[in-house]
């Protein structure tokens, strides 16, 4: 109870980031300053990496550094549904951290991760699996690109 009244209060001040952590305890880390609430595209955070809030950021079951989230926003993604997610699921992730509000996409936020534990990254699946990854992925897409949610930010 304490932690969300710290949290609650922290928002209320205009804090942009807050970062739980359960290792040995619970640490808070805030961050002041306004909040950000619209959206990015992927094309914005992978070639912006100097504003990533994080270094690393967590897909499916596995953790990637900054580098490496970026790799996978280049790499090419061949009709595979695993990397047709992962490029909307890392923008989205992004954009909550940044300041967004993540309602419209929280439940497809957290399908989408489980998704991704089921199909790893590069396991190229079929139908009707493959169909549900894209289906999560449009519905990424439109907030990523403010169709649905707080609206894309101005570049």
């Amino acid at each position: 109870m304490v932690l969300l009244a710290v949290f609650a209060a922290a928002l209320k001040v205009g804090v942009t980031r807050a970062v739980f952590s359960d290792w040995e305890g619970i640490r808070v880390y805030l961050q002041a300053g306004a909040w950000n609430n619209c959206t990015y595209t992927q094309g914005y955070w992978k070639n912006h990496p100097d504003v990533w809030h994080v270094q690393e950021i967590a897909i499916g079951n596995e953790t990637y550094t900054k580098e490496e989230a970026i790799a996978i926003l280049e790499t090419p993604i061949g009709g595979d549904a695993t990397y047709i997610l992962a490029h909307q699921l890392i923008p989205a992730k992004l954009n909550v951290l940044q300041g967004a509000d993540p309602s419209a996409v929280e439940t497809t936020t957290a399908d989408a991760d489980e998704w991704l534990i089921e199909h790893p990254l590069g396991s190229d699946p079929s139908d009707p699996d493959r169909e549900q990854g894209i289906s999560l992925a449009e519905t990424l897409d439109n907030y990523n690109n403010g169709v649905i949610g707080p609206g894309h930010c101005e570049d």
